[in-house]
């Protein structure tokens, strides 16, 4: 019996070894199976990343166009604009310039007109600080109007002309009237209307500013960009009437009273 205690004391010790090494295995092997499975969540498709960028910058410019195409652009006349004596373009804002020509289509002042209740941008000389049309001017039969031109850098959309000490039953029964005609980027005329107080936005009856003489908002229809807008005086009632006799005490060289009105602001769509 003694000689076999050495044999049953190194099987123990052998069994006991095999099974501590068994137990200390385990932990490494859960901790292996752990960190692959990490390693595998941590792995991305490299295309998949690419995909995502492609739709945050995607995303990026279209934000970025939101803002700019089809903002909508209000500008109302001040004297502040005026520069260089109101001789030659002037800078309404960043993108769009006003300029003034008289009745020969010769340059012109452009000036904010305050002699009545609505102010706004005319030209100087002739009959008022307004647009003024003649049918007679310093004894020549012209039927011409002065004109102003207001230009867009970047072109214009959906735009409302708001016109001021435009008489809605003066020397007619339609009234003072004028009428705009428009440009493409190149100089061709792709649209053209009429101005009066029949064409505002609010009716012949209503009046933007109660208080007024004559102040309407005028949607200038054209279904494509205008880069160019040439606004002008015609005859009473669209041309329809006839002048009227009045004494006044300046250059047109007449007693003629004809339409003329001002320009109190504009709206456009940016492109």
């Amino acid at each position: 019996m003694k000689k076999l205690a050495p044999l049953a004391f190194f099987l123990a010790i052998s069994m006991n070894l095999f099974f501590a090494c068994e137990e200390s295995d385990l932990p490494q092997e859960e901790e292996m199976i752990a960190q692959n499975d990490e390693d595998e969540e941590s792995t991305t498709d490299p295309n998949e990343s690419e995909d995502n960028t492609d739709d945050s910058n995607s995303e990026e410019e279209e934000s970025e166009n939101d803002e700019t195409s089809g903002t909508e652009i209000s500008l109302i006349a001040t004297p502040d604009i005026i520069s260089n004596n109101g001789i030659g373009l002037q800078d309404w804002s960043d993108e769009v310039t006003i300029e003034a020509f008289k009745i020969d289509g010769s340059q012109a002042t452009l000036v904010f007109d305050t002699e009545f209740r609505d102010e706004g941008f005319g030209v100087a000389g002739a009959r008022w600080n307004q647009i003024d049309y003649y049918v007679m001017y310093q004894g020549a039969e012209v039927n011409a109007s002065e004109k102003v031109v207001i230009s867009f850098e970047d072109g214009a959309l959906d735009i409302t002309l708001t016109v001021g000490m435009m008489g809605a039953n003066e020397g007619h029964p339609d009234g003072e009237t004028g009428k705009w005609t428009g440009f493409d980027q190149e100089g061709n005329q792709i649209a053209e209307g009429v101005l009066g107080a029949n064409d505002s936005n609010l009716g012949k009856e209503v009046k933007l500013d109660g208080d007024s003489y004559g102040i309407y908002p005028i949607d200038l229809e054209s279904n494509q960009p205008l880069y160019s807008l040439e606004i002008e005086a015609t005859g009473f009632g669209y041309g329809n009437g006839d002048p009227e006799n009045r004494n006044y005490n300046n250059e047109s060289g007449n007693q003629e009273n004809n339409s003329d009105f001002n320009i109190v602001g504009i709206s456009y769509s940016k492109l």
